[in-house]
């Protein structure tokens, strides 16, 4: 607990971009496809989209993180604080705690809804609607996922739906652990340009 609250800001920044990456993507993606007249079936447009967002998205992660190693690494020498090298990983734990939520009320929403004891029964219908509610707040909310999900997840095949929502919190999570240790050393994945 004392880490949430020692390190809060950082958490809710890096949800805070990921929302602000869905919204990005959740605008870009509508544009292309009216532009593209709704014919999304299996569209590379939509799924270069959601490639491109994912990448910023990522991209933003791994600065930040870095950014916090480089500036711990200086308080480290100093002695001003105890070096913690999983702090990348804690970080992005904490703030893909909503996706992960949102893929599990997917899931489960799933499991009742098309297998199980409760196919073909007044159950099947409610966990209809709650797949199909907490599908939406996870595309809302993970919006730079949608062209995957299109060209991945058809209607016969929502168990990949549920394994791209599982999936997709822990590309970031391996970017924040892996960008925090490079500040740490102070290593850049890219040369800086002169």
């Amino acid at each position: 607990m004392r880490f949430l609250k020692q390190h809060s800001y950082n958490i809710v920044k890096l949800i805070v971009f990921q929302i602000g990456i869905s919204i990005f993507a959740l605008v870009v993606s509508q544009a292309m496809n009216m532009a593209l007249k709704n014919n999304t079936a299996l569209n590379p447009a939509l799924l270069g989209v959601s490639i491109f967002s994912i990448g910023f998205y990522l991209t933003l992660v791994y600065s930040m993180l870095w950014e916090q190693g480089t500036k711990d690494k200086i308080r480290i020498e100093s002695g001003r604080m105890v070096a913690d090298r999983q702090y990348g990983l804690k970080i992005a734990i904490f703030a893909a705690i909503p996706s992960f939520l949102i893929a599990a009320l997917v899931g489960i929403g799933y499991l009742f809804c098309s297998v199980g004891p409760f196919s073909g029964t007044a159950i099947e219908g409610f966990s209809t609607d709650f797949y199909a509610i907490f599908f939406f707040i996870g595309t809302f909310y993970e919006a730079f996922l949608q062209g995957v999900l299109i060209n991945v997840a058809t209607e016969a095949t929502r168990y990949m739906t549920f394994f791209v929502f599982a999936i997709a919190p822990v590309l970031p999570i391996l970017v924040a652990f892996f960008a925090y240790r490079l500040g740490l050393r102070e290593k850049r994945l890219f040369s800086r340009g002169k």
